[in-house]
């Protein structure tokens, strides 16, 4: 065993939320005290003919957090027949899987169409920030083992490739209706090469040479987009014919926004936004702001 100094510095590593965590998933029940704030915690140790009990403070009024982990560590250590290192160990490779799977479950998954091999460095910076990656040689690799809508994902292509192009993959998922967001990272893409990927509805339009970080910022907001979605209810007609992103303009749009407060907001270029803009009043079919007003506010919950 290891003295009360040593137990308040072992204690630094964890939380009280995570030590509960721990105590559940190794097989301690737990049910609340009459005292407000404490927990009863128990389990059945080989040997023993009853459950064995020790109390938690799980609010502050008791005791500060460092102390009452500490005491739990000495008492767990104590009923399991181990040291408090080996508690701390434990807990710690419980906290490290858990997080790893919580991780794996917010981030989702990028899938890359690398055709040339131009993107592998980008793959690489993913893959390190913690991403998980899958990568297709061509669109029609893409098409062929296309993901479903049971994790955020998204979709980082080049408009120009070899046999379906980046345009044209955007427009068959449109038609399957996938609702993966597609981010296009391309070189020297014309005004009317972006305003049709735009308007078919890609999350985000981006041009190299481009920061890592920049390039992260939009597959991150294409993630958390993707995973606000999945499950919405549903649209009214008008609403449902815009894109993901028109949506999301056309929200702040009905809130007062301007297009420079809308492209800071949604992390694009205020062109962009406009682009966005008057692709969306369009669909609406409205001849002036305030008519547009008339027909979105009442959805405006239903539009982000």
């Amino acid at each position: 065993m290891i003295d009360a100094t040593a137990s308040l510095r072992a204690a630094e590593q964890i939380s009280t939320s995570a030590l509960i965590a721990y105590l559940r998933a190794t097989g301690w029940s737990s049910r609340p005290s009459r005292v407000e704030g404490v927990e009863i915690f128990s389990k059945q140790i080989v040997g023993a003919s009853d459950p064995v009990q020790f109390i938690l403070p799980v609010k502050p009024a008791f005791t500060d957090e460092l102390q009452r982990v500490a005491n739990a560590l000495r008492t767990v250590a104590l009923i399991e027949g181990c040291s408090e290192e080996q508690v701390v160990e434990s807990v710690g490779q419980a906290i490290r899987r858990q997080t790893q799977q919580d991780t794996q479950d917010r981030i989702g998954r990028i899938h890359v169409v690398d055709h040339d091999g131009s993107f592998r460095t980008f793959e690489q910076q993913l893959k390190g920030a913690g991403y998980q990656v899958a990568t297709y040689p061509s669109a029609e690799q893409l098409l062929d083992r296309l993901p479903d809508d049971s994790a955020p994902d998204c979709v980082l292509l080049d408009i120009q490739m070899p046999g379906m192009s980046g345009l044209d993959l955007l427009g068959r998922l449109n038609e399957l209706g996938s609702t993966l967001p597609i981010v296009f990272l391309t070189r020297g893409a014309d005004m009317p090469t972006t305003v049709r990927a735009i308007k078919a509805g890609a999350e985000d339009f981006l041009t190299r040479p481009i920061e890592a970080k920049e390039l992260f910022s939009a597959l991150e907001r294409a993630l958390v987009r993707h995973a606000g979605t999945r499950g919405k209810p549903q649209k009214p007609e008008k609403v449902t014919t815009l894109t993901p992103r028109e949506r999301d303009v056309l929200a702040l749009v009905v809130r007062g926004k301007q297009n420079e407060q809308i492209a800071h907001e949604l992390g694009m270029t205020e062109r962009t936004a406009k682009i966005h803009r008057l692709h969306a009043i369009e669909k609406m079919k409205t001849k002036s702001l305030a008519d547009l007003l008339a027909i979105a506010q009442p959805f405006d919950r239903l539009l982000s």
